[in-house]
């Protein structure tokens, strides 16, 4: 079947680098199959040696790829570590949505 579009969204992939973080020393990381950092409920690297690494954001298996929510777990993580706080990241009812250059 052939079709004429006079607009052609393009996606292009990306991955975390996660190969120059040095893993794979002292301390090495659990990889997940997608080759992200597998880390726990509150942000700690899984692994041997990992005791007191922590990582968020794009690098983590299992979180959304968003900016917003990278800074405000980063936060979160930033207020246990300093115990102001024992709260969690909620991943919950998290909006998302794609931006696309108007024609």
């Amino acid at each position: 079947m052939q079709a004429d579009y006079d607009t052609v969204f393009v996606a292009v992939g990306r991955h975390a680098d996660v190969h120059s973080l040095g893993l794979d020393g002292p301390i090495k990381a659990q990889m997940s199959n997608a080759n992200k950092i597998v880390v726990d409920q509150y942000c700690r690297v899984q692994g041997e040696g990992c005791e007191s690494v922590y990582a968020l954001g794009d690098v983590c298996e299992g979180k959304l790829e968003l900016t917003p929510t990278a800074i405000l777990d980063g936060r979160i993580l930033a207020g246990r570590l300093l115990n102001v706080h024992n709260q969690l990241m909620d991943w919950k009812n998290i909006a998302t949505t794609v931006f696309t250059p108007l024609e």
